[in-house]
């Protein structure tokens, strides 16, 4: 993987910029509105993991998320052809 460190890789939180660079995480909580941008000719990398949060309905995320993953599989022939 090539690290990018360049002003025009970033990405933007509730309109806070984030520039991207070598060997820096960056956390954020992604029900926030956000984008990233890569306006370089270069290709960029991300590992997105998800910490589950404890809650006291948590029985009842597990069957939302189980729910849209089975709705997502069905329509994956939109996303990749």
């Amino acid at each position: 993987m090539n690290d990018i460190s360049s002003q025009d890789t970033y990405i933007k939180v509730r309109n806070v910029e984030n520039h991207w660079c070598e060997s820096k995480m960056f956390i954020f909580d992604d029900t926030l509105q956000h984008q990233s941008f890569n306006e370089t000719d270069e290709p960029r990398y991300c590992l997105f993991v998800d910490i589950v949060r404890p809650s006291l309905c948590h029985p009842v995320m597990d069957l939302f998320v189980k729910f849209v993953a089975i709705i997502m599989q069905k329509m994956n022939h939109i996303f990749y052809s």
